[in-house]
């Protein structure tokens, strides 16, 4: 997957900005557009925040934004054929993610998207506990 991302306004000061990392998923919805390749690009989720950066500081040139949402999904983020460590790799990426709006002056939004899908809900809590803007949609 290469810059898999795209954005939107989703009003006058909040930029929104949808983050489709995998295609891995535990399930084949007639209505899904998704192909449920197994593959999961690492490198490719840790060059997002790169990607991401320079394309803010364009669009921030031309209008000024107070907060920026990324709604970030899979597939199926939290699959529970999904190891552990792909969460250290979330947390990483909204660390990222969560830097450069700070070094842009801008507030941010973090919501993960799911099909409620899981048992392990233990890791899932941690993921969306960790700071008071990110939540579970």
């Amino acid at each position: 997957m290469k810059d898999q991302f795209y954005s939107k306004n989703a009003d006058d000061d909040v930029l929104e900005i949808c983050l489709t990392l995998f295609k891995k998923c535990n399930l084949k919805c007639a209505f899904c557009f998704q192909d449920h390749k197994e593959h999961i690009d690492l490198e490719y989720i840790k060059s997002i925040p790169f990607n991401i950066k320079p394309r803010l500081v364009d669009i921030l040139a031309k209008k000024k934004y107070t907060t920026i949402c990324y709604r970030i999904w899979g597939g199926e983020l939290f699959s529970d054929d999904i190891d552990d460590s792909m969460f250290d790799v979330y947390m990483e990426l909204e660390d990222a993610l969560r830097t450069i709006n700070d070094e842009l002056g801008l507030n941010t939004k973090v919501c993960y998207s799911s099909n409620l899908v899981f048992n392990n809900t233990e890791r899932v809590v941690k993921l969306i506990s960790r700071y008071p803007t990110t939540v579970l949609a």
